[in-house]
């Protein structure tokens, strides 16, 4: 049987109506209550626009929450740009006597090092292993869900776990 390559409305709303649900669910627990709405139909076009490349080889929910992870880390980077604190007039000296006075603390040159070296670390798994991490990991979402998210069992999901950690030691 020959894969499919185009989606007609009805297919596009049934495949919509199937997803949107969980999709919905799983954004709202990631991102902020007004980037939801965005975030959904972003995955949503996505998932719809990449329609030749993933129909016929991997499961339309464990496609769509890959998405989904794509649009829910744009979302809560664009969130942080804007809630970066901007650099006071006085330059880096005022800067580093409000951290001092507890307004907030800045990161060392080792933390920052070391945020590098992780997220190199989580970029350089698997997709499966680093989806898992993510969700489980980084989002807080437990093992059952992440495996209803990405069509596997929740075994699976532990054993993408462990895997992360192992690679995560060896790289850092």
């Amino acid at each position: 049987m020959a894969r499919k390559t185009t989606m007609t409305t009805q297919d596009v709303n049934e495949l919509y109506a199937r997803l949107e649900p969980k999709l919905r669910r799983h954004v709202a627990k990631n991102v902020y209550r007004d980037a939801v709405d965005d975030v959904v139909q972003d995955t949503m076009i996505k998932v719809v626009s990449g329609f030749r490349r993933w129909h016929g080889l991997i499961g339309e929910e464990a496609y769509c929450a890959m998405v989904a992870n794509g649009c829910i880390v744009d979302a809560q980077r664009k969130h942080a740009a804007r809630e970066r604190v901007e650099t006071p007039a006085g330059g880096l000296t005022e800067l580093a006597e409000q951290s001092e006075l507890g307004g907030y603390a800045l990161p060392s040159i080792e933390d920052a090092r070391f945020a590098a070296d992780f997220d190199r670390a989580v970029r350089a798994m698997g997709t499966e292993v680093r989806t898992a991490f993510i969700l489980t990991e980084l989002r807080g979402i437990d093992n059952d869900e992440a495996a209803e998210l990405m069509g596997v069992v929740e075994r699976t999901i532990e054993r993408y776990r462990a895997e992360a950690r192992t690679q995560l030691k060896e790289a850092l």
